[in-house]
């Protein structure tokens, strides 16, 4: 499962992007991205929810549960910008889970 070190707060592990989608002399190309095919991230995001739903009747506190859910979001977003290569362009990125962590 995805651990938030901020919120220590199991999540399920963000789906891997698949290299050879991105493989067009273009960053921004996803030729195999389809709306049907959306590398199963709607799924991991309705999964997320369902993490974050189940912790909170266990009695997690709230704090930590939105911290989790912000460090995955932000984990989904590095991972989009890297799987695009939009980290090797003059675009940069920020965030503060990311900031925290170094």
């Amino acid at each position: 499962m995805f651990n938030c070190d901020i919120a220590s707060v199991d999540l399920t592990p963000l789906p891997i992007l698949p290299s050879e989608v991105a493989t067009d002399s273009s960053p921004l190309s996803a030729k195999n991205v389809t709306d049907k095919n959306l590398l199963g991230i709607p799924e991991w995001l309705a999964q997320i929810n369902d993490d974050i739903s189940r912790s909170l009747e266990r009695g997690t506190n709230i704090r930590q549960l939105v911290a989790a859910r912000a460090c995955a979001i932000d984990s989904l977003l590095i991972a989009l910008f890297k799987w695009f290569e939009l980290d090797k362009t003059d675009l940069a990125f920020f965030c503060d889970w990311w900031l925290r962590a170094r």
